[in-house]
This record gives structure tokens, C-alpha cells and sequence, in this order.
């Protein structure tokens, strides 16, 4: 059974208390859950040209200094290495703009951020029950 396995999420936000707040509701859901950490779209795509391993799923801020999540989503999913990727963006937006904008760069989902830790919790549950299926 699934349960018992957890997933490889990254985490592209320039807020630090997002970052952690996300990275403490994957940890909560499964002690299996791996957590890499970017402060920007820059140092994300970096991790990844770095890293041996690709994360199971990415989620991205749209509202970010220098590289916004547009740029960031752009880039992934014109990449062969990435584009298989799904990418989930995490934001506070609620624009209709913005979330046609993004599925038309390929974002798998888009969720306005949440402001409790019961619907981060939520969204770690879900990805990674629907990521393991």
C-alpha cells in the first residue's frame, strides 16, 4: 500500500515562513517525504541542474523577486529534463488571468495558498496520495 511511501517535493517560494510552514505540512504527512527548499526561481532551477534525482513535484509561487513563477514554469516545461515534472502552483493569487496563464504553460494545478496549517496539511495529503496512485 501506498502509505507507507512518501514523495520528493520542491518548494519554490521567496517567502521564508511559506517555505517552512509548506515544508513542516509535507513533513507532518509522511515521514517519507523528502523537502528541498528555493528561495527563488533562479536557485530552483538550479538545485535542479545540480541534483542527480528530479523531485516528484514541484510547487511554485507565482509572485517572486527577479525569476517570477511564469519565467520559472516557462523554462521547466520547455526543458526535456523537467517538462515531465508536474507543477503545482502555490500562490495567493486568485486571478482568473493568472491561472489560465499558468495551465497554459503547462502548471498541473493551480491552489490559492491557504492561511491555516489544516489546509497545507490538506494539500501535502492530496499531492501525495494522487502522486503514489
Amino acid at each position: 500500500m501506498t502509505l507507507h511511501r512518501g514523495i520528493t517535493v520542491l518548494i519554490v517560494d521567496d517567502d521564508e515562513d511559506d517555505r517552512f510552514f509548506m515544508e513542516q505540512a509535507f513533513k507532518a504527512d509522511s515521514p517519507y517525504n523528502q523537502v528541498h527548499l528555493a528561495p527563488s526561481g533562479q536557485r530552483a532551477l538550479d538545485l535542479l541542474s545540480s541534483d542527480q534525482s528530479l523531485p516528484d513535484v514541484i510547487l511554485l509561487d507565482l509572485n517572486m523577486p527577479g525569476m517570477n513563477g511564469f519565467e520559472v514554469l516557462e523554462q521547466l516545461k520547455q526543458s526535456t529534463s523537467y517538462q515531465s515534472i508536474p507543477v503545482v502552483i502555490l500562490t495567493t493569487s486568485e486571478n482568473a488571468t493568472d491561472q489560465q496563464q499558468a495551465r497554459q504553460l503547462g502548471a498541473t494545478e493551480f491552489i490559492t495558498k491557504p492561511t491555516t496549517s489544516g489546509g497545507l496539511s490538506a494539500i501535502a495529503e492530496r499531492l501525495r496520495l494522487g502522486l503514489l496512485e
